[in-house]
């Protein structure tokens, strides 16, 4: 669980310490952060970034090369952004940076329950949401991660397909009629998560792939 650096004491108390980058104590909470979520064994693939946010000045990137990659700098934004977003089975997406989806939740004080920071993951949503298969048998299908409600957080803006499933999402396993003409509609939520995978695939393309047959 992320919240395990919440229970390591340099973490705690550079948390609980204002401007924390300028205290003695700031270089062993950066150290145990990044051991800390190295043995938690995170998906290296998709997460570019793992942050602990103090304040717009004051934080601490667990990934050393997010420092390098911008992801400092986007996550400081999305952080400003969705300061009251406190959700570890959500996650948010940021119009300044529509390629990422976000993870953010309160790195709270354990003594008092109170919110110090916090805790944020940006994911690198085309490698979470990884649509290649599905699209080299059928080039036309689309994928789209969404929340539960059908708010999109990551798809192809190229299609009108999103609109599909925004406020009324469509029986899974049947085919819809859409923007774009009629596609086979297919949804799955990601276990526990307040997340949705939705899958169009045009049905003229399966109609075409079992008359190939």
């Amino acid at each position: 669980s992320i919240y395990i650096v919440t229970t390591d004491p340099p973490i705690s108390a550079a948390m609980r310490t204002p401007n924390m980058r300028s205290q003695s104590g700031w270089a062993a909470a950066e150290e145990n952060a990044t051991r800390i979520f190295a043995n938690i064994g995170f998906d290296q693939d998709s997460i570019t970034g793992i942050f602990l946010v103090q304040d717009q000045e004051n934080h601490i990137s667990v990934l050393r090369q997010g420092i390098y990659s911008g992801a400092t700098q986007r996550a400081l934004a999305v952080y400003a952004e969705h300061a009251s977003q406190n959700s570890a089975r959500s996650l948010v997406a940021s119009g300044q940076y529509p390629g990422y989806v976000y993870l953010i939740t309160d790195y709270l004080d354990i003594n008092f329950m109170a919110p110090l920071g916090k805790i944020i993951i940006e994911i690198a949503a085309n490698r979470f949401v990884n649509s290649d298969y599905l699209t080299g048998v059928y080039p036309g299908a689309a994928v789209y991660l969404s929340d539960l409600s059908g708010g999109i957080l990551f798809g192809d803006t190229a299609l009108p397909l999103g609109n599909a499933i925004t406020g009324n999402i469509p029986t899974s396993g049947e085919f819809t009629n859409t923007e774009a003409g009629e596609y086979y509609y297919r949804t799955s939520r990601l276990g526990i998560y307040n997340l949705r995978v939705n899958v169009f695939v045009p049905q003229n393309q399966i109609f075409a792939a079992v008359n190939d047959t």
